[in-house]
């Protein structure tokens, strides 16, 4: 049931998603159906896009509606939760050729949910590419997130070395 989708190619999990279900709720969805985690609807939107996007509009008659949870940031559990389903996702454009990062950096996301998406759309391409057990075992490794701690191999670390070639440059 959770594959089937409606007149706009939308999922159960897309509607989850688009309509700020709980983390737990999503998880249990994109479990249920993996596959549905990559399904783009009719503007090209996957359940990450939905979820990433604070002012996603589900149904026409909600674009009225002010008491709805439109304008809080993306939640970070569930999106963690829907790359923990399919990091290939991360790596999709929609119809307006914005990937869900995008999306969540013009919604205000957190830091720590943009580095999440940074991490798993490299990892998303390096699938694409390489070896994909490998490349699907470190893409797993830097959704373990916890706290505010990001594993070096999922960022650039480029800031650090550059500092340390600032400060051994004035020595």
């Amino acid at each position: 049931m959770t594959a089937a989708t409606d007149c706009l190619g939308r999922t159960p999990l897309h509607v989850a998603a688009g309509s700020k279900a709980s983390a737990s709720l999503i998880k249990l969805i994109a479990l249920a159906c993996p596959a549905a985690c990559e399904v783009q609807d009719e503007e090209g939107k996957t359940p990450l896009h939905f979820a990433c996007d604070s002012s996603c509009v589900l149904f026409e008659d909600q674009n009225g509606d002010e008491d709805d949870a439109s304008n809080q940031p993306p939640n970070h559990e569930s999106i963690r939760a829907l790359l923990s389903c399919s990091i290939h996702a991360a790596t999709l454009e929609d119809d307006a050729d914005m990937t869900p990062l995008e999306h969540a950096i013009m919604s205000d996301a957190s830091l720590k949910t943009v580095k999440l998406l940074q991490a798993a759309t490299s990892k998303g391409v390096q699938l694409k590419k390489g070896s994909q057990s490998q490349s699907f075992v470190a893409a797993m490794k830097c959704l373990q997130v916890q706290d505010d701690f990001i594993p070096g191999n999922c960022i650039s670390s480029r800031p650090r070395k550059m500092a340390r070639r600032m400060s051994s440059s004035v020595a």
